[in-house]
């Protein structure tokens, strides 16, 4: 298994358009707690958002990873870009993947956090139970609002969370997102990426250290 000195994971990354999916979410009435029946306006017309913002996120991701690359100065050459949380036509029905990944080329990362490695895992589609689906993440061990009493606010403690255990650095304006994305709110992908090779779901080919973390809640930067 590889270790590159320098790698850029875009993965959960989006900085241009921030709240699209919130929008689409918002723009619905309520029918759709009672589901879209398949060939209905209303089902096309939601797909036809869902397609369109998958698209986008697709352009995002190209346009965040070229001003990375840019910014680092080397070149950058995409290996794969995989969709997660979203609905696609499977049999004789539909296909939900939440918080689940479809590998594309065979490939799909494995986000870690700050403070955990990412990978990139080859995945060899053995597995008919698994649904073509990876897990796309380590998820949350706490939920965001949890994190502000489990770690302290004061400057010390704040300036902490801008550096890695890594050596890497955090840049982080906004405290509360700060203390919300610390690396303990989040599970070992370690002990995720053992799960899926022992199911014989995937296999790392690549371990990602995270050297610069980058987090926002304001517009583009």
């Amino acid at each position: 298994m590889d270790q590159h000195p320098v790698a850029v994971d875009v993965s959960h990354l989006e900085i241009a358009y921030l709240g699209r999916g919130a929008g689409i979410f918002q723009g619905l009435d309520d029918s759709w707690k009672q589901g879209f029946a398949a060939g209905r306006d209303a089902a096309a017309h939601y797909l036809a958002l869902h397609d369109a913002a998958i698209r986008w996120a697709r352009v995002n991701r190209a346009l965040i990873a070229s001003s990375a690359s840019e910014a680092l100065g080397c070149e950058a050459r995409l290996i794969c870009d995989t969709v997660h949380n979203h609905v696609v036509p499977h049999s004789v029905g539909w296909l939900h993947r939440k918080g689940a990944a479809c590998p594309e080329g065979g490939l799909v990362p494995l986000a870690g956090s700050r403070e955990a490695p990412s990978y990139l895992l080859e995945v060899p589609d053995t597995v008919p139970e698994a649904l073509g689906s990876v897990s796309h993440g380590a998820g949350r061990k706490y939920d965001r609002s949890s994190m502000h009493g489990r770690i302290r606010k004061t400057r010390s403690d704040l300036a902490a969370l801008t550096r890695t255990r890594f050596g890497g650095r955090v840049i982080c304006g906004d405290r509360d997102l700060l203390l919300e994305e610390a690396g303990q709110a989040y599970k070992d992908p370690e002990q995720v990426l053992q799960n899926l090779a022992g199911f014989g779901i995937a296999n790392a080919v690549a371990r990602l250290l995270p050297l610069v973390t980058f987090k926002t809640t304001g517009g583009a930067a």
